[in-house]
């Protein structure tokens, strides 16, 4: 299933024999070469098919082929085909963003040929929100800066209310680069949005909450961090939206973080966090590593 030269050898050895491949062994063939990563004889299988490309969902399929094997050239060829064979539709588009986002490419390439592909997308189809959160997802996984805050503006532009799927990546991309005034401010006004009920499903998701504290710690912003999800954590009390602040897997995070530092006031931050805890736990929320309950209890 992974050797391209075998497919290769199977179709003509079939049509020397006077027999004419179907499409699904032609599929079959080109999924070896995808998995094989071999544009070559990919190209090569390809264009010896009869392909009708009125068939617009086989098309699509063929087009993910090239997209699995993680290269720019490929990434090019889907652009290529998708363009010669007829107009692009909403699947195609993705299908070629994802080529670029799972490219080889430096990441500022990666990011431009994204951001391309989005402004010709945009003027022939309708763009969904599941489009808009890949588009997110892949100029923010470069990890620059220009991407994130490029992203950034987009969210701020578009005409629906955006969900955890279109704020995460964001947020988790200012994460990745270590920009702590960005995170911070962006994770008060998604809380705020949440709380207000301007938009509930800004609420950030546990991932963000941990990655983000993850990533604190890491930074020596302990303090920092602990008093933000303390004020957080009291503002979803406040207002009886138990369950959605910050949850337990955050305060263990904290409980470690400060059992391992030497700041003058650990004693005092740990009491907190060992207060918080209990307090979660009484509300339902489990503990991802029971060890340090059992050490705060």
């Amino acid at each position: 299933a992974r050797n391209p030269e075998k497919a290769l050898e199977f179709l003509n050895e079939m049509k020397d024999k006077g027999l004419r491949p179907d499409q699904g062994t032609y599929v079959t063939a080109l999924e070896a070469c995808s998995r094989g990563s071999n544009i070559g004889i990919f190209d090569e299988i390809f264009n010896s098919w009869d392909f009708q490309y009125d068939n617009v969902r086989l098309f699509s399929t063929i087009l993910n082929f090239l997209a699995e094997m993680k290269t720019s050239e490929a990434a090019k060829r889907v652009e290529e085909l998708m363009i010669k064979y007829g107009s692009p539709d909403l699947i195609q588009y993705n299908i070629a963003m994802k080529a670029w986002a799972l490219s080889d490419d430096c990441s500022y390439q990666r990011g431009d040929a994204i951001w391309r592909l989005y402004e010709q997308m945009k003027h022939s189809v309708k763009v969904d929100d599941t489009t808009y959160a890949l588009i997110l997802r892949y100029v923010c996984q470069t990890k620059q800066r220009k991407n994130i805050r490029k992203a950034d503006e987009l969210l701020a532009s578009l005409d629906f209310a955006p969900d955890h799927r279109h704020y995460d990546p964001i947020h988790q991309g200012w994460i990745d680069i270590g920009d702590f005034k960005e995170v911070l401010e962006m994770l008060k006004h998604r809380v705020d949005l949440h709380l207000t009920g301007m938009n509930p499903d800004a609420r950030p998701s546990p991932t963000i909450y941990h990655n983000l504290t993850l990533s604190a710690i890491q930074n020596g912003k302990l303090e920092a961090v602990t008093k933000l999800m303390e004020r957080l954590s009291e503002q979803y009390y406040e207002r009886r939206l138990n369950g959605l602040g910050p949850g337990l897997r955050v305060y263990e995070l904290l409980f470690a973080g400060w059992d391992q530092s030497q700041h003058p006031h650990r004693t005092l931050f740990l009491s907190k966090v060992q207060l918080r805890m209990a307090s979660l736990l009484k509300q339902g929320d489990r503990p991802i590593d029971p060890k340090w309950y059992r050490r705060s209890a």
